[in-house]
């Protein structure tokens, strides 16, 4: 007799050291969740977010999902998009849409297809399954081992096409290094350039996303560390008008004048020290939780009653400043608008905890 299906609410939030969504369960809705150790079984119906330090999806998800994590095995199906940040990366079912990975290792299982285009950055990628479209990133070691639809355009230190790859559209590299290609291999026009940056070199490109990834683990660890105080400070920024955006501006003006006086003076020394590193951590912590600030804002405009900060609030808030960081001048003032309103609810909260 087959065991009953359970089926869970819709939108779906779990935090803890250890998840598990057995087999028998299935999420109608979104699923986000934060854990040391994630292991999904189960089917979810539409987008799933997930961050932990082990992230295996063995179930299915109808639509989008995100897994930010050291580890993510993926040996389910995904419906949509698969977008993963992490450290060594397997991914071993159909992924209907496209894959974006940034991540040290990426392998990609004879098992696995995907269905669009397949966009890496990382240190190694290994291609056994195929892709129905191009496959594009930057990565010092390659092996294309499978059919590809598409093109391929990659920045590489090494490449090498193995005997089961087939290459319908054009090939083209940018390496120091040829291409070490196998008798067997079917591929169409190949086109090697020599690479932009010297050997060694940080391309502007890769700085901006290693900037922006290390800003958003930055993010999601405080998420996983405090999600209480981060929901709090959130709240405080967004509710309390303009309170937080005058202390802020007054704690980020007030505060260096206050320490240096204390440093300066013989009997302040050592407290205009503490006060420095505690001003720094602030400042730390405030650059941080302005992403979950902006991403909420960004939420709750399309969607009113949301309180719940999750994962994907996270994502939202580091594109959003991602984004306006790029305009000119008018994007460092709002961005340093938001920086001062999130400084002052976090010294708000400290100076009135009992507050709502």
């Amino acid at each position: 007799m087959a065991a009953p299906v359970s089926v869970l609410a819709d939108s779906v939030v779990r935090t803890g050291e250890t998840i598990s969504i057995d087999s028998n369960q299935k999420i109608d809705g979104d699923f986000y969740a934060a854990a040391s150790i994630l292991n999904l079984s189960g089917a979810v119906s539409e987008d799933m977010s997930a961050v932990g330090g082990k992230v295996t999806l063995n179930g299915s998800v109808g639509k989008d999902a995100l897994l930010v994590g050291g580890n993510v095995d993926v040996h389910g199906a995904v419906g949509d998009d698969l977008r993963i940040v992490g450290g060594d990366i397997i991914i071993a079912e159909p992924i209907t849409g496209d894959v974006f990975v940034f991540a040290r290792t990426v392998t990609i299982l004879d098992t696995a297809s995907i269905g669009g285009d397949l966009i890496v950055y990382a240190k190694e990628l290994e291609v056994s399954g195929s892709v129905g479209g191009d496959v594009i990133g930057s990565v010092e070691t390659v092996r294309v081992d499978a059919a590809i639809a598409g093109n391929v355009d990659v920045a590489v230190g090494m490449l090498t096409v193995g005997d089961k790859a087939n290459i319908t559209g054009t090939l083209k590299y940018a390496s120091e290094e040829t291409i070490i290609r196998s008798p067997n291999a079917k591929v169409g026009e190949i086109i090697r350039n020599d690479p932009v940056t010297k050997k060694g070199g940080t391309s502007p490109a890769k700085l901006v996303s290693i900037t922006v990834l290390s800003f958003l683990f930055s993010v999601l660890v405080w998420y996983l560390v405090a999600r209480n105080f981060l929901t709090h400070i959130v709240d405080r920024a967004l509710v309390r008008g303009i309170r937080p955006a005058a202390t802020g501006f007054i704690a980020f003006l007030a505060a260096p004048v206050v320490i240096m006086v204390l440093t300066v003076s013989v009997l302040g020394t050592l407290v205009g020290i503490t006060a420095l590193a505690a001003y720094l951590f602030a400042v730390l912590l405030a650059i941080i939780s302005s992403a979950a600030v902006v991403g909420q804002l960004v939420v709750r405009t399309y969607k009113k009653n949301a309180t719940t900060l999750t994962p994907l609030t996270l994502c939202i808030g580091v594109s959003v400043i991602t984004v306006t960081a790029m305009i000119p001048y008018v994007g460092l003032a709002a961005i340093m608008l938001l920086f001062v309103v999130t400084l002052g609810a976090l010294v708000d909260i400290v100076l009135h905890p009992n507050k709502s």
